[in-house]
């Protein structure tokens, strides 16, 4: 809900705030997806050259291996469910690429 001024009542955003919220979120987003590539680079560099406490260690390769971390419950409640993207030719065929992808070199690393 959108409230303009104190005395006003709250009201539904239109289509247009809807779209600037969204395309906020998108780029709050995206910067947030780089940063988080950064610190696992970072993270590997750290892991690969042995440059840390044999703790630190463990919950590092843990946290690169998952790719997951706690969520604390504020971030939970601050959490925004928005509508499926449509599925596209190319959305699917992008992702089935992927995944091939993930798979070859996941099996190329088991025989190693």
């Amino acid at each position: 809900m959108i409230q303009c001024s104190i005395s006003q009542v709250p009201r539904a955003p239109t289509i247009q705030e809807c779209e600037v919220i969204i395309r906020q979120l998108y780029n709050a987003n995206s910067l947030q997806s780089q940063e988080i590539l950064r610190v696992k680079a970072v993270l590997k560099d750290i892991v690969f050259n042995k440059k840390i406490t044999a703790e630190n260690y463990i919950l590092t390769k843990a946290f690169l291996a998952d790719g997951k971390r706690p969520v604390s419950q504020a971030s939970k409640a601050e959490k925004v469910i928005l509508p499926a993207l449509k599925q596209t030719l190319n959305n699917i065929a992008d992702r089935h690429r992927r995944t091939q992808a993930v798979q070859r070199r996941r099996l190329q690393s088991t025989m190693r």
